[in-house]
């Protein structure tokens, strides 16, 4: 298993929700699809995150993006 070594410690994969077992595709590969979102790197900091973030599309939809 591949930790992530940050300067706050390490991480393992599925404290990030990072299957790594089940998915092949890329994080790049799943925003071009429209799988995932990227959040803004200073709205996860702000909410305490020091990794990229990315929102599947239904959290996303769910949660963040409004419909008039």
């Amino acid at each position: 298993m591949n930790f992530l070594r940050t300067s706050e410690g390490v991480i393992p994969p599925f404290a990030l929700g990072v299957d790594v077992d089940r998915s092949s595709v890329s994080r790049a590969e799943a925003v071009e699809r429209g799988e995932l979102v990227p959040v803004g790197r200073a709205l996860a900091r702000d909410a305490g995150f020091i990794v990229p973030v990315a929102l599947t599309a239904a959290a996303h939809a769910d949660c963040v993006a409004w419909s008039n």
